[in-house]
């Protein structure tokens, strides 16, 4: 009988901690589906992988976090978060192809933990920006074949490169890069690289403007600026801690600029 009783005690204990364990993973929260699709509007909340199809506006609101890729694909409106409240966090890449018609692609307040990628010209591009929109980037930041392009106040892990833009406006400006910032082949009339710190190399080669300026930025080793073509082509007060190298550049001027090595950048 005593040996019935602890047998049935038990099995009561059991059950009991069954229904506990069962609570308990009731109280966890669903997991978010594998993949969203972004058409009008899109947060706050936590979400796996996201996708914007071809021709939809997707505002994605400050204080989503995708844990994983936001893949865009020739979207006609793209924006991720506001200058005020929680950013927008992507856990891994963002990837943005633009292959037709397409307006405003606008990265504020936003950390990407990996990659972002935008390929190709929307009506224009903005990464980061002042009051609030300060974005961060944890490995490459590239920008191809864009079109008015600003990419301001962007901490960016490794490099950043932004080649073969075009449109009225190139802007690099106050960024602080991991290793090399490289622009390279744009041909906007107002090309302006202004007051970034590189861990590495600053390189400025090619470009086709009216005016470029290249101004009070910092390279951990070298600053290449040569081969840009513009009624004005403007380097001063940068500061290298190997070399600073100017040359075949049309209409040169060079003032204020300092290299621990080789400096050919002071006209």
């Amino acid at each position: 009988m005593r040996r019935t009783a602890v047998i049935l005690v038990g099995l009561t204990t059991l059950a009991f901690s069954g229904l506990g364990m069962a609570a308990a993973h009731a109280d966890k929260p669903p997991k978010p589906p594998k993949v969203t699709t972004c058409t009008s509007t899109l947060g706050p909340g936590t979400f796996h992988d996201v996708v914007v199809p071809s021709g939809v506006e997707c505002i994605i609101a400050g204080g989503t976090v995708i844990q994983h890729d936001l893949t865009a694909d020739n979207p006609l409106l793209l924006v991720l978060g506001n200058d005020v409240g929680d950013p927008v966090q992507i856990g891994h890449d963002m990837t943005v192809t633009i292959t037709g018609p397409s307006e405003d692609i606008l990265v504020c307040n936003t950390a990407v933990r990996h990659n972002l990628t935008v390929t190709g010209g929307a009506s224009s591009t903005g990464i980061g920006g002042t009051d609030g929109c300060a974005s961060s980037v944890g490995h490459d930041l590239s920008v191809l074949g864009a079109q008015d392009l600003e990419i301001r106040t962007v901490t960016v892990g490794h490099n950043l490169t932004g080649d073969g833009n075009v449109g009225f406006s190139f802007e690099v400006d106050d960024n602080t890069v991991g290793h090399n910032l490289d622009a390279e082949d744009n041909n906007a009339p107002f090309t302006e690289i202004a007051r970034n710190t590189a861990g590495h190399d600053l390189v400025a080669e090619d470009n086709n403007a009216s005016s470029i300026e290249i101004i009070q930025n910092t390279a951990d080793h070298d600053v290449l600026i040569s081969g840009n073509h513009a009624s004005s082509v403007h380097a001063g007060e940068n500061s290298a801690n190997h070399d600073a190298l100017c040359s075949d550049n049309e209409s040169f001027s060079g003032n204020g600029n300092t290299a621990g090595h080789q400096n050919t950048c002071n006209s």
